[in-house]
């Protein structure tokens, strides 16, 4: 069984992960994050969403870790403005997905779903976790917007 929790935008709160708190200073500087994106290996997955919309990620695989984490970027981004919450999260042993939402990135669209219709693709991505680890036991959605205020 997978646990979910999806954070509310207007939370202002960071997920407390257990163990891996995120410290109120800047996550890490584009130097680590460019070391990051040329040492990890990852894979370039790809769903289609209940009503057709071909949808991209980045899978950043690590061990045999059963938890997840679906980092997503901000508004007109791509997946690469998730790099350093995955870069977080891939070091505190979770396997991490960044999807590009409708309409940014790889991600297929007419229009920004403004989260509402990504909801669904969400889930859809869900069901591609479940379906590469039967035996996930976590999985948390992060959103770059919800970083702790100084």
């Amino acid at each position: 069984m997978v646990e979910i929790e999806l954070l509310h935008w207007k939370s202002r709160k960071l997920p407390m992960i257990p163990n891996v708190p995120l410290q109120k200073e800047k996550l890490h500087s584009r130097k680590q994050t460019k070391h990051f994106l040329l040492k990890i290996p990852v894979r370039h997955v790809e769903i289609t969403s209940e009503d057709d919309i071909h949808c991209s990620g980045i899978y950043y695989p690590n061990g045999n870790s059963h938890d997840w984490v679906i980092a997503l970027h901000g508004y007109r981004g791509d997946h690469l403005g998730a790099t350093s919450l995955a870069q977080h999260y891939h070091d505190h042993n979770y396997q991490v997905l960044t999807p590009d939402l409708r309409a940014c990135g790889d991600t297929d669209g007419n229009y920004l779903g403004m989260g509402w219709l990504d909801r669904k693709d969400i889930l859809s991505w869900i069901d591609w976790i479940i379906a590469q680890d039967s035996d996930a036991k976590s999985l948390f959605t992060v959103f770059p917007w919800v970083l702790p205020q100084p």
